[in-house]
């Protein structure tokens, strides 16, 4: 009966003494009686009464947080008598309420001590929501944790994360700021609202998409490497958090997005123990381990990097070594090109040289020092690489198109492979194909964003010769998709009442075909019944400036051109009047 007791106190949060001495108000929830009363923290009162406050059977409270999925609400359940927390979509698009109930249905099933749990997914109206444990305290970065009781609650953690993985879920997104610390000293890990099912083929995540917070990703996922991201890419973010709150400082800074990404992809961190002195090799080499760019060099598991960190707990003893400096050579040369491995090699022949040198009687003299021909190109050129960087990309002036284009044209040739592997790498970082049709129009801002940078990345790259002439032809492709994304206008439904009817022989839209020859083509168009005859209705329409071809026995073929000025996204209009005088016929709105 004790523990019972116990568990029950546990579950009922950190506010019974609250409860126990707060006022009590009508039990409100279906179901219950006026007889019936349940306790209610004073601060919930001055709210009872506000319509815009209630949402269900919870009051809000107050807005605790906010990010990129929406606002957090501390709010009370006047059903069970207790605190939640509901965090509510800020958006409306289709793809993010999707997200956002993928969210609820990953983290339902992930039930941990130390990970919030989704106890409801609802919505009210056109707001989507999720009931969320109540954590009452502070994230981790702000719980000014002792050094035993960070290391401590960092290994809980870990486990937890090991948990998750279990179950196929990564979290995508661990930060500091996704870690709570309760008033009890227990931590919990939230927010998965960017996890993903490892054994699902989610269409939700594309090639390219970057997701996450750039100085915590893994250099797969800053790459945009989606389909390499895995339980290893949690790892790499772990380490990286570990890193910050030992050191107090971020492992990469800099003063944009594109500049980071790049730093998390080729760059080690400065060493933890050069930051903060009092960090020991021994915890240095755990965190550089879990941060290791390469997957296969990090931990393995979650659960593998919390032994680790036990182990340093409780002897001071690890398994983790610090990275070899050869493997770094390595990833450099593979990522920068072949001049790197060049200068590697020649600094190593010429350390050889200079043994050689100091042994002879009479060595030569030295032949005149060249100058280096790709460092000075690169200088030149790197300024306006972060310019055309499709991360924060912004238009540029025409003129600096052309200076670009003229630095390109002078390349040294051994630039041209990491110089066009840079380019390829930028056409990762957005999706090959268009969104769904159902997501243009939420969309329409970034298509015309990647319609400008592929138009400008065309013409700094036009007559560089090389592999750069398959790069435009792949440009000039997505380009076009782009395009008809930034310059859709939504759809209708339109309906053919022009008399005397007759069969519809060919439709078009601008340029696309809808109908021709008496056959249908728009597999995304829909003609109810699938008669051409009319009066008929399509629907799904593209908004445009419309060609119709009608045929009848008595009149023969006449063409109706409509053009759709004032159409709106969503309505459905009637194009009616008399075939014997097309000029009569007239597009009109229906109600």
């Amino acid at each position: 009966m004790e523990e019972k007791n116990e568990k029950d106190k546990q579950e009922s949060g950190p506010f019974d003494e609250t409860l126990a001495q707060g006022p009590t108000v009508p039990d409100s929830s279906p179901g219950g009686g006026s007889s019936s009363h349940l306790p209610v923290p004073r601060e919930v009162l001055t709210f009872l009464k506000d319509p815009s406050r209630k949402l269900h059977q919870y009051i809000l409270v107050e807005e605790i947080g906010r990010g990129g999925m929406g606002a957090v609400w501390k709010a009370w359940d006047s059903k069970l008598a207790r605190w939640a927390a509901i965090k509510f979509l800020s958006l409306s698009d289709e793809m993010s309420i999707r997200r956002f109930d993928r969210e609820a249905q990953l983290s339902a099933q992930l039930r941990h001590p130390n990970i919030a749990a989704i106890h409801e997914v609802n919505e009210e109206g056109t707001r989507h929501f999720l009931v969320m444990d109540y954590i009452d305290g502070s994230t981790i970065g702000k719980a000014k944790l002792s050094w035993k009781d960070l290391l401590k609650a960092f290994v809980k953690i870990l486990r937890a994360v090991d948990f998750a993985h279990g179950r196929s879920i990564i979290h995508r997104d661990i930060k500091p700021e996704n870690i709570l610390i309760g008033k009890d000293g227990e931590p919990y890990v939230t927010d998965f609202g960017l996890a993903k099912v490892l054994r699902t083929d989610s269409s939700l995540s594309r090639t390219g998409a970057i997701m996450g917070t750039p100085v915590f990703m893994s250099p797969e996922q800053a790459e945009g490497r989606t389909s390499q991201v895995d339980s290893r890419s949690d790892i790499y973010s772990l380490g990286a958090t570990l890193y910050t709150l030992v050191t107090g400082h971020l492992p990469f800074e800099g003063d944009d997005m594109t500049t980071i990404l790049e730093k998390v992809s080729l760059e080690d961190p400065t060493p933890a123990s050069k930051v903060n002195p009092d960090i020991e090799k021994e915890l240095e080499a755990i965190i550089m381990k879990a941060m290791a760019k390469a997957k296969m060099d990090r931990y393995s598991s979650a659960g593998e990097f919390a032994d680790d960190l036990q182990r340093y707990r409780e002897r001071g003893e690890v398994r983790a070594r610090k990275p070899r400096r050869w493997k770094t050579w390595i990833r450099r040369m593979r990522h920068r090109g072949n001049w790197t491995a060049a200068a590697t090699l020649l600094a190593i022949i010429g350390a050889g040289g200079a043994v050689l040198w100091f042994s002879r009687e009479n060595p030569p003299a030295p032949p005149p020092e060249k100058p280096d021909e790709g460092r000075a190109w690169r200088d030149r050129f790197h300024p306006r690489q972060r310019e055309l960087a499709f991360y924060g990309f912004e238009p540029v002036s025409a003129e600096f198109t052309r200076q670009t284009n003229q630095v390109l044209s002078e390349m040294p040739s051994p630039e041209r492979k990491s110089v066009s592997d840079w380019f390829e790498s930028q056409l990762d970082r957005f999706p090959a194909e268009p969104w769904p049709k159902s997501e243009w129009r939420a969309n329409q801002e970034e298509a015309k964003r990647i319609e400008n940078w592929c138009a400008t990345v065309d013409l700094v790259l036009d007559g560089v010769p090389g592999k750069f002439g398959e790069i435009r032809e792949e440009l000039a492709r997505r380009q076009a998709l782009f395009a008809a994304v930034a310059e859709y206008r939504g759809s209708i439904s339109l309906r053919l009442l022009i008399w005397p009817y007759a069969e519809l022989r060919s439709f078009r839209v601008g340029e696309k075909w809808i109908v021709k020859e008496g056959r249908s083509l728009d597999p995304g168009v829909v003609i109810p019944g699938g008669s051409l005859s009319t009066p008929l209705e399509i629907r799904g329409l593209d908004i445009g400036d419309y060609i119709i071809e009608l045929a009848h026995p008595e009149l023969g073929t006449r063409e109706v051109k409509i053009t759709s000025d004032g159409v709106k996204h969503g309505e459905t209009y009637a194009c009616s009047g008399a075939l014997s005088d097309p000029d009569s016929i007239r597009l009109r709105r229906l109600p």
